[in-house]
């Protein structure tokens, strides 16, 4: 028999011996309680921890659907960046901190996007190699200074890092730029509101725990 996960909407919903008021109450379920709807008359036959039995089917709806497992995970070295901006800022706004990207993102390349892992890493979950930070120097969150110490730092695990409207390469890009020389950047966002930082392909280097330079 093909069982529906439902909620219980009522605050407390009696659960009779048989499909009838009148018939012995077995238990009393609580609002919200979760229950495996058996058969579908009016009168609803339900599997729940506290055993079988009949309850009225206007007190119950549909059960939220099981959480989605989720398929991606963060570069190791860029949760490492944010428990240090997050420990040296406490009371930091996060209003434009992010991973993975939205549509927009997901519609072109961008590091905000899951790339798969090499072949042979022992997590094969695909990694977003790229993570926003608020800037919110009232809170001691700037990410003009830290944008600036990650330059210096020269750290082999950045790729790229942008902020209010300028871009730091750690490589000598198309244009000729020597690498880690601040430039203008061309695209739509600004990130004027948070510092963007991708960070390499190598599986060693994204995932290095490495304390940061900022």
């Amino acid at each position: 028999m093909k069982a529906t996960p439902m909620r219980v909407t009522a605050s407390t919903l009696r659960m009779h011996a048989t499909p009838d008021a009148e018939s012995p109450v077995t238990a009393r379920l609580p609002q919200n309680a979760a229950v495996e709807v058996l058969d579908d008359p009016a009168w609803r036959f339900v599997r729940t921890p506290a055993g079988l039995g009949w309850v009225h089917g206007d007190y119950l709806a549909a059960a939220p659907p099981a959480p989605k497992r989720r398929t991606w995970r963060v570069a190791k070295s860029l949760g490492v960046l944010l428990a240090h901006i997050d420990a040296s800022a406490p009371g930091r706004s996060r209003s434009f901190d992010g991973t993975i990207g939205d549509e927009a993102h997901q519609e072109r390349a961008s590091d905000h996007n899951p790339m798969p892992a090499p072949k042979g890493a022992a997590d094969q979950t695909p990694v977003v190699s790229a993570e926003d930070y608020t800037h919110d120097p009232a809170h001691d969150a700037d990410m003009a200074r830290i944008s600036e110490a990650l330059r210096i730092s020269r750290d082999p695990r950045i790729k790229y890092i942008i902020f209010n409207g300028r871009i730091v390469k750690s490589y000598v890009d198309g244009k000729g730029i020597p690498a880690w020389t601040w430039q203008k950047y061309t695209g739509a966002n600004k990130h004027d509101h948070h510092m963007h930082v991708s960070v390499v392909t190598d599986a060693a280097l994204y995932d290095s725990e490495k304390p940061w330079s900022i």
